[in-house]
């Protein structure tokens, strides 16, 4: 007995002496989540849901709002933030305080399916919170969130800092790049600034709000090796911070810090929404706390209420920074211009409106964060019926093209990468997607890609078209610019003129103009991928029936679109707008020129990412992002470009 007692005693031994030296499994690093970052556990806000439906029944407003009448204590000082959200109707807000004026908000930042109230209670009782629509009768569910937090107790926090790395093991998100996600509480009242930092990747920071929108940045103050956000937050709830790649596949170290800070609550009386009435003429100003685009430009929103068959004019005037107009219509689609015949003091939008229902405008700026003064103006010019929304266009007529693309310059200029391939993408894109025929497709790809061969293949298709026809000029590769002799010009002010950089030799803007007069075209689409692209807005499309796609503006260079395999953005949005229909928001068929503009831009706003100095064209100024310029000339914005197979 003893001597099984001495061996059962060596053997737990050697059991203890294996496991030590048995090294732990080296499992997937994971960063560490921390719960309690948004404000301390002593001070959680107090958050309130309640899920209603207006319906038949209820009581009404003076025009039949139906209406559902909340309350709730508060107390002097508290943050208060009152949050309406319905996917079923146009939500409207209205808060009665134990005294004074009423505070109300229609849509919430532009959106007609939100309405928010934010403020800091300046007495304490009982708020009446009536939740309505801003249309008689409308009806269906929706949430509503109260969430009342002392600010005097939400004490700023210690930033958190935060080292960790993207790995293999990581998730992958559908483009193939690795993420790692952390997770913080927020609240209404708070800030929170948030900055990734990584000498390993080009690294990309996107915060996501409990209800699921999110706020993105790539490169902070122009640098590749951070990104980061500060955001005041509008929701209660779970946010999370996603440290990802710019690029697909990259992996590597970083350190991420996340600082939450209190700040007082904004009240706003419908203020981040103005109604406009035709005629009118309003004084404003881009500042910093206004609401922001995505790509932290400041805008200011308003909304009026259209008929079908009215003719707007729509004009925003900036001394200060360089407009940019947006017009969203009652379905959804979204109309902008940024250079009203090439001004950067300029924007306007003329339309014939095809929708009865409530128009909303942002008044923006087009680099991020600019500020000043602006002046904005809503015309109605006229009355009549609108065009039907089948538009007039080429859809149903025969489509012609010539698609050239050049890598290699033979020594003349440096190669590209890819741009060989973009002819043939969009030619093919056609010919299956829009049924041009093979034989009315030109393509010139390299050392064909001569100014005599595209003179002579103008000329030639030329004598085919009539004016029934569409025709589509692509070009993917070097685009110059040229000091011009002659100086300033009236459509044309920089002095400078753009080209597009064929074999053996540049075609001017001015020159590219006068080939396509030629065209007996009823619709000319010319879709230039190359630096500086956005030049030839001003010359080519100064005559009806043209309509311009660039990828750049006139002094900023376009990137190689290494992600895609392809020399430039353009040719591959282009392609899958028509090819994969993805442009064709409303399935029936045809792409109209609104459609695919409105898909290419998001796809640019989404996916394409700044633009560097070329080695042979220098850019005036160095631009940090490669923006899409779509011009419409005189095409409409409902007009049937193609139809497609």
């Amino acid at each position: 007995m003893q001597q099984i007692k001495i061996l059962l005693t060596i053997l737990c031994l050697l059991l203890v002496s294996v496991q030590a030296q048995t090294p732990r499994p080296r499992g997937p690093v994971r960063p560490i989540t921390n719960n309690t970052g948004g404000y301390p556990k002593s001070s959680s806000p107090k958050v309130t849901t309640h899920n209603g439906f207006l319906q038949h029944g209820d009581e009404t407003l003076e025009k039949g709002e139906f209406t559902d009448v909340y309350t709730f204590q508060g107390n002097a000082g508290e943050s208060v933030t009152i949050d309406l959200t319905s996917e079923d109707f146009d939500t409207y807000l209205i808060l009665a305080p134990p005294s004074g004026d009423n505070q109300d908000n229609d849509d919430f930042e532009g959106d007609s399916k939100r309405s928010q109230i934010a403020l800091e209670l300046s007495s304490s009782g009982t708020y009446k919170v009536t939740v309505t629509s801003y249309k008689p009768y409308e009806k269906g569910a929706y949430k509503l969130i109260i969430t009342q937090q002392d600010l005097k107790e939400l004490s700023n926090q210690p930033a958190r800092n935060e080292r960790g790395a993207l790995a293999r093991t990581d998730t992958k998100d559908a483009d193939g790049k690795f993420f790692d996600t952390y997770t913080l509480n927020g609240a209404p009242g708070q800030t929170v600034k948030i900055e990734l930092s990584s000498t390993a990747f080009d690294p990309y920071l996107v915060l996501k709000a409990p209800s699921g929108t999110s706020e993105f940045n790539d490169d902070l103050e122009g640098s590749t090796e951070k990104s980061g956000l500060e955001v005041r937050l509008n929701e209660a709830g779970q946010y999370k911070v996603l440290v990802s790649s710019y690029e697909a596949g990259k992996t590597g170290a970083y350190q991420l810090s996340i600082q939450t800070t209190a700040t007082q609550a904004r009240t706003n009386n419908n203020s981040d929404t103005v109604t406009l009435n035709y005629g009118d003429n309003h004084s404003g100003r881009l500042a910093s706390g206004d609401a922001q685009l995505t790509t932290n430009e400041y805008r200011d929103i308003f909304v009026f209420d259209g008929e079908v068959g009215d003719q707007i004019v729509i004009d925003l005037k900036s001394d200060d920074f360089d407009p940019y107009l947006f017009l969203t219509l009652p379905g959804g689609e979204q109309i902008d211009n940024d250079d009203f015949e090439g001004s950067s003091s300029h924007s306007q939008i003329e339309l014939t409106l095809r929708e009865e229902g409530r128009y909303r405008i942002s008044a923006t700026s087009y680099k991020p964060e600019m500020v000043g003064s602006y002046r904005l103006s809503l015309e109605k010019t006229g009355e009549g019926v609108a065009i039907d929304n089948g538009g007039s266009v080429g859809g149903g007529a025969n489509i012609y093209g010539i698609f050239m693309g050049i890598s290699n310059y033979g020594g003349r200029i440096s190669n590209l990468s890819y741009t060989d391939k973009d002819p043939v993408t969009a030619r093919d894109a056609l010919i299956e997607g829009a049924g041009m025929p093979s034989s009315q497709a030109v393509t010139l790809i390299d050392a064909q890609a001569t100014t005599a061969n595209f003179i002579s293949a103008v000329n030639r298709l030329a004598a085919q078209m009539d004016e029934d026809d569409t025709f589509v000029l692509f070009f993917s590769g070097h685009g110059g610019r040229y000091d011009r002799d002659s100086g300033f010009q009236s459509t044309d002010p920089d002095g400078v003129d753009e080209s597009i950089e064929l074999r053996d030799k540049e075609i001017k803007d001015d020159e590219m103009a006068e080939l396509l007069d030629k065209i007996p075209a009823k619709v000319q689409l010319i879709v230039f991928d190359s630096c500086f692209s956005g030049g030839f807005a001003k010359d080519l499309i100064a005559k009806p029936g043209r309509m311009g796609m660039f990828s750049s503006e006139e002094d900023v260079t376009s990137n190689v679109a290494s992600k895609f395999l392809a020399g430039g953005y353009l040719p591959v949005f282009f392609a899958d707008a028509i090819k994969e229909k993805l442009a064709d928001e409303d399935r029936n068929g045809e792409l109209t020129a609104l459609e695919i503009s409105h898909y290419i831009h998001e796809r640019y706003r989404n996916q394409v990412k700044s633009a560097g100095r070329d080695d042979q064209y220098v850019a005036q100024d160095d631009h940090r992002y490669q923006h899409l310029v779509v011009d419409r000339g005189s095409i409409g914005a409902y007009d049937i470009l193609f139809k497609l197979k």
